[in-house]
Protein backbone atom coordinates (compact mmCIF):
# COMPACT_ATOMS: atom_id res chain seq x y z
CA UNK A 1 0.00 0.00 0.00
CA UNK A 2 2.78 2.42 0.89
CA UNK A 3 4.61 1.60 -2.33
CA UNK A 4 1.49 2.43 -4.37
CA UNK A 5 1.37 6.00 -3.02
CA UNK A 6 5.01 6.81 -2.22
CA UNK A 7 5.05 9.36 -5.03
CA UNK A 8 2.10 11.15 -3.35
CA UNK A 9 3.79 11.45 0.04
CA UNK A 10 2.74 8.23 1.80
CA UNK A 11 5.46 6.68 3.97
CA UNK A 12 5.65 3.89 6.52
CA UNK A 13 6.08 6.54 9.21
CA UNK A 14 2.68 7.95 8.22
CA UNK A 15 0.85 4.75 7.39
CA UNK A 16 1.71 2.61 10.41
CA UNK A 17 0.17 5.11 12.92
CA UNK A 18 -2.86 5.34 10.59
CA UNK A 19 -3.20 1.55 10.71
CA UNK A 20 -2.92 1.57 14.50
CA UNK A 21 -5.89 3.99 14.59
CA UNK A 22 -7.82 1.86 12.05
CA UNK A 23 -6.52 -1.72 12.46
CA UNK A 24 -8.55 -3.06 9.53
CA UNK A 25 -6.01 -1.33 7.29
CA UNK A 26 -3.45 -3.95 8.33
CA UNK A 27 -5.41 -6.76 6.70
CA UNK A 28 -7.44 -5.11 3.94
CA UNK A 29 -6.30 -5.77 0.40
CA UNK A 30 -3.96 -3.06 -0.84
CA UNK A 31 -5.66 -3.33 -4.25
CA UNK A 32 -9.06 -2.56 -2.67
CA UNK A 33 -7.66 0.39 -0.71
CA UNK A 34 -5.88 1.71 -3.79
CA UNK A 35 -9.12 1.50 -5.78
CA UNK A 36 -11.06 3.32 -3.04
CA UNK A 37 -8.59 6.17 -3.01
CA UNK A 38 -8.15 6.54 -6.76
CA UNK A 39 -11.85 6.18 -7.56
CA UNK A 40 -12.77 8.90 -5.09
CA UNK A 41 -10.07 11.30 -6.27
CA UNK A 42 -11.20 10.82 -9.84
CA UNK A 43 -14.73 11.97 -8.93
CA UNK A 44 -13.48 15.42 -7.85
CA UNK A 45 -10.35 15.99 -9.93
CA UNK A 46 -12.07 18.88 -11.71
CA UNK A 47 -12.65 20.54 -8.30
CA UNK A 48 -9.05 20.47 -7.11
CA UNK A 49 -8.78 17.03 -5.49
CA UNK A 50 -5.60 15.11 -6.27
CA UNK A 51 -3.69 12.16 -4.90
CA UNK A 52 -1.10 14.62 -3.60
CA UNK A 53 -3.61 16.41 -1.36
CA UNK A 54 -5.97 13.49 -0.63
CA UNK A 55 -3.33 11.06 0.67
CA UNK A 56 -2.31 13.44 3.52
CA UNK A 57 -6.03 13.86 4.31
CA UNK A 58 -6.36 10.06 4.53
CA UNK A 59 -3.37 9.90 6.87
CA UNK A 60 -5.12 12.39 9.18
CA UNK A 61 -8.45 10.54 8.85
CA UNK A 62 -7.45 6.90 8.19
CA UNK A 63 -11.02 5.65 7.71
CA UNK A 64 -10.98 7.49 4.35
CA UNK A 65 -8.65 4.80 3.01
CA UNK A 66 -11.37 2.16 3.18
CA UNK A 67 -14.65 4.07 2.98
CA UNK A 68 -16.74 3.60 -0.14
CA UNK A 69 -16.01 6.25 -2.79
CA UNK A 70 -19.73 6.38 -3.56
CA UNK A 71 -20.62 7.08 0.07
CA UNK A 72 -18.03 9.84 0.35
CA UNK A 73 -19.16 11.33 -2.95
CA UNK A 74 -22.76 11.41 -1.72
CA UNK A 75 -21.73 13.08 1.55
CA UNK A 76 -19.90 15.83 -0.29
CA UNK A 77 -22.45 16.47 -3.02
CA UNK A 78 -25.48 16.33 -0.70
CA UNK A 79 -23.96 18.89 1.64
CA UNK A 80 -22.93 21.27 -1.13
CA UNK A 81 -26.42 21.12 -2.57
CA UNK A 82 -27.88 22.28 0.76
CA UNK A 83 -25.97 25.58 0.62
CA UNK A 84 -25.45 26.25 -3.08
CA UNK A 85 -27.71 29.30 -2.82
CA UNK A 86 -25.38 30.70 -0.12
CA UNK A 87 -22.16 30.44 -2.12
CA UNK A 88 -21.01 26.87 -1.38
CA UNK A 89 -19.71 24.95 -4.38
CA UNK A 90 -17.66 21.86 -5.08
CA UNK A 91 -14.81 24.16 -6.10
CA UNK A 92 -14.59 25.76 -2.65
CA UNK A 93 -15.83 22.85 -0.51
CA UNK A 94 -13.34 20.24 -1.74
CA UNK A 95 -10.33 22.36 -0.63
CA UNK A 96 -12.13 22.91 2.70
CA UNK A 97 -12.50 19.13 3.11
CA UNK A 98 -8.81 18.64 2.34
CA UNK A 99 -8.00 21.02 5.22
CA UNK A 100 -10.57 19.35 7.52
CA UNK A 101 -10.71 15.68 6.40
CA UNK A 102 -13.61 14.61 8.68
CA UNK A 103 -15.86 16.68 6.38
CA UNK A 104 -15.47 14.02 3.69
CA UNK A 105 -17.20 11.42 5.85
CA UNK A 106 -19.49 13.38 8.17
CA UNK A 107 -23.24 13.21 7.68
CA UNK A 108 -24.52 16.11 5.54
CA UNK A 109 -27.50 16.39 7.89
CA UNK A 110 -25.25 16.84 10.93
CA UNK A 111 -23.17 19.49 9.21
CA UNK A 112 -26.29 21.26 7.97
CA UNK A 113 -27.68 21.35 11.51
CA UNK A 114 -24.39 22.76 12.87
CA UNK A 115 -24.44 25.62 10.37
CA UNK A 116 -28.13 26.47 10.53
CA UNK A 117 -28.37 26.25 14.32
CA UNK A 118 -25.45 28.66 14.72
CA UNK A 119 -26.88 31.19 12.26
CA UNK A 120 -30.29 30.95 13.95
CA UNK A 121 -28.72 31.93 17.28
CA UNK A 122 -27.52 35.25 15.80
CA UNK A 123 -29.93 36.03 12.97
CA UNK A 124 -31.56 38.72 15.14
CA UNK A 125 -28.11 40.38 15.27
CA UNK A 126 -27.71 40.31 11.49
CA UNK A 127 -25.86 37.03 10.83
CA UNK A 128 -26.97 35.24 7.66
CA UNK A 129 -26.09 32.05 5.82
CA UNK A 130 -24.73 34.18 2.97
CA UNK A 131 -22.20 35.70 5.41
CA UNK A 132 -21.43 32.58 7.43
CA UNK A 133 -20.87 29.99 4.68
CA UNK A 134 -17.86 31.87 3.15
CA UNK A 135 -16.38 32.15 6.67
CA UNK A 136 -16.75 28.38 7.12
CA UNK A 137 -15.04 27.80 3.78
CA UNK A 138 -12.10 29.90 5.02
CA UNK A 139 -12.05 28.08 8.40
CA UNK A 140 -13.52 24.61 7.67
CA UNK A 141 -13.41 23.52 11.32
CA UNK A 142 -16.49 25.72 11.81
CA UNK A 143 -18.57 23.26 9.78
CA UNK A 144 -17.81 20.58 12.40
CA UNK A 145 -17.87 22.51 15.68
CA UNK A 146 -20.90 22.51 17.96
CA UNK A 147 -23.09 25.61 17.49
CA UNK A 148 -23.04 26.14 21.27
CA UNK A 149 -19.24 26.16 21.28
CA UNK A 150 -19.07 28.73 18.48
CA UNK A 151 -21.77 30.81 20.18
CA UNK A 152 -19.62 30.99 23.31
CA UNK A 153 -16.67 32.16 21.22
CA UNK A 154 -18.79 34.83 19.50
CA UNK A 155 -20.16 36.03 22.85
CA UNK A 156 -16.61 36.46 24.15
CA UNK A 157 -15.55 38.40 21.04
CA UNK A 158 -18.68 40.59 21.21
CA UNK A 159 -17.91 41.32 24.86
CA UNK A 160 -14.41 42.40 23.86
CA UNK A 161 -15.62 44.67 21.06
CA UNK A 162 -18.25 46.36 23.19
CA UNK A 163 -15.68 47.08 25.89
CA UNK A 164 -13.05 48.29 23.45
CA UNK A 165 -15.23 50.47 21.28
CA UNK A 166 -18.27 51.08 23.51
CA UNK A 167 -20.52 50.83 20.46
CA UNK A 168 -20.24 48.80 17.28
CA UNK A 169 -23.09 48.16 14.88
CA UNK A 170 -23.98 44.60 13.95
CA UNK A 171 -22.91 44.91 10.31
CA UNK A 172 -19.43 46.18 11.28
CA UNK A 173 -19.10 43.50 13.95
CA UNK A 174 -19.85 40.62 11.58
CA UNK A 175 -17.66 42.11 8.85
CA UNK A 176 -14.68 42.25 11.21
CA UNK A 177 -15.26 38.85 12.83
CA UNK A 178 -16.02 36.90 9.66
CA UNK A 179 -13.06 38.38 7.80
CA UNK A 180 -10.86 36.47 10.27
CA UNK A 181 -12.95 33.39 11.13
CA UNK A 182 -10.03 31.56 12.76
CA UNK A 183 -11.00 33.43 15.95
CA UNK A 184 -14.31 31.59 16.02
CA UNK A 185 -12.53 28.23 16.18
CA UNK A 186 -10.11 29.25 18.95
CA UNK A 187 -10.78 27.84 22.41
CA UNK A 188 -12.65 30.04 24.87
CA UNK A 189 -9.63 30.00 27.17
CA UNK A 190 -7.38 31.26 24.38
CA UNK A 191 -9.83 34.02 23.46
CA UNK A 192 -10.07 35.10 27.09
CA UNK A 193 -6.38 35.07 27.89
CA UNK A 194 -4.46 35.85 24.69
CA UNK A 195 -5.49 39.38 23.89
CA UNK A 196 -9.06 39.20 22.64
CA UNK A 197 -10.39 40.40 25.98
CA UNK A 198 -9.01 43.88 26.58
CA UNK A 199 -5.92 44.16 28.79
CA UNK A 200 -7.21 47.39 30.40
CA UNK A 201 -9.72 45.31 32.36
CA UNK A 202 -6.81 44.20 34.48
CA UNK A 203 -4.11 46.20 36.20
CA UNK A 204 -0.88 46.34 34.17
CA UNK A 205 -2.62 44.40 31.40
CA UNK A 206 -1.99 41.06 33.11
CA UNK A 207 -4.76 38.58 33.81
CA UNK A 208 -4.35 37.17 37.33
CA UNK A 209 -3.46 33.47 37.26
CA UNK A 210 -6.38 32.61 39.50
CA UNK A 211 -8.80 34.08 36.95
CA UNK A 212 -7.69 32.16 33.88
CA UNK A 213 -9.91 29.67 32.11
CA UNK A 214 -13.36 28.93 33.53
CA UNK A 215 -12.94 31.21 36.54
CA UNK A 216 -12.32 34.14 34.24
CA UNK A 217 -15.41 33.28 32.23
CA UNK A 218 -17.46 33.20 35.43
CA UNK A 219 -16.14 36.57 36.52
CA UNK A 220 -16.93 38.12 33.13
Amino acid sequence: MVKKFEANGLSLNDYIPACVKQPQLFYQSSETLEKNVKDFVKKFEANGLSLDNYIPACVKMPSLFYQSPETLEKNVKDFVKKFEANGLSLDNYIPACVKQPPLFSQSPETLEKNVKDLVKKFEANGLSLNDYIPACVKQPQLFCLSPNTIKEHIDIIRFSYFNNYKEIDNESFWTQVLSSPIKLSCSSSLLLTEGIIIPKMFENGKIPKELKGNRLKQKL
